[in-house]
């Protein structure tokens, strides 16, 4: 059995952006938000985790009023608590893993996962600096994962090159789209 966290982000969903005709600027305002692809491949695998061997999946994401779209669709694909950390509206990794952190440090957990980056910024800082604050290994990019005896392994696709990674838990692991097809949620 694992105590597993997963932490997702919403971001603004440009599909359904429109161009303001005098400006030819995107108009953001009142745009939804849709959870973030990489997200939805970290909920999925957590739940797989779930489903296999047990245990608890609590889903973690920042926002106000936007975010609970997000997480009823995570608690529809299998996430069985949520947090909304509210307030927090920066974009710096080394703040967000901050308070990351300090949330994370008041449950009991095996794994954290996460999307190896985040589809508005790119940075991919997020995780090193959260695994950092929390003192637990990192494994990333994962096009694959495997629990066995409180060890992790992971395949991570470098190149033309897969290379497989391991460690005990509790471990931050993130993931890449590679690793699985997010399930549909039936009712949100």
């Amino acid at each position: 059995m694992y105590n597993i966290i997963v932490c997702f982000k919403q971001i603004l969903d440009i599909d359904q952006m429109k161009i303001d005709e005098k400006t030819q600027e995107p108009i953001t305002k009142n745009l939804p938000y849709r959870l973030e692809d990489l997200s939805k491949n970290a909920i999925e695998e957590a739940v797989r985790i779930k489903e296999k061997h047990g245990g608890k999946v609590i889903g973690i994401t920042f926002g106000g009023e936007q975010a609970t779209l997000a997480m009823k669709e995570a608690l529809a694909m299998g996430v069985d608590e949520g947090i909304i950390l509210k307030g927090y509206k920066e974009n710096n990794p080394e703040l967000t893993s901050e308070v990351l952190a300090k949330k994370i440090s008041t449950l009991k957990y095996d794994i954290v996962i996460m999307g190896n980056a985040s589809a508005d910024s790119y940075t991919g800082l997020v995780p090193g600096k959260l695994a950092r604050k929390l003192n637990i290994p990192i494994l990333g990019n994962a096009i694959k994962l495997e629990l066995q005896d409180n060890v992790a392994r992971i395949t991570r696709s470098m190149e033309d090159v897969n290379y497989i990674v391991e460690s005990k838990l509790p471990a931050l692991i993130t993931v890449e789209q590679e690793i699985n097809e997010p399930r549909l949620p039936p009712l949100i």
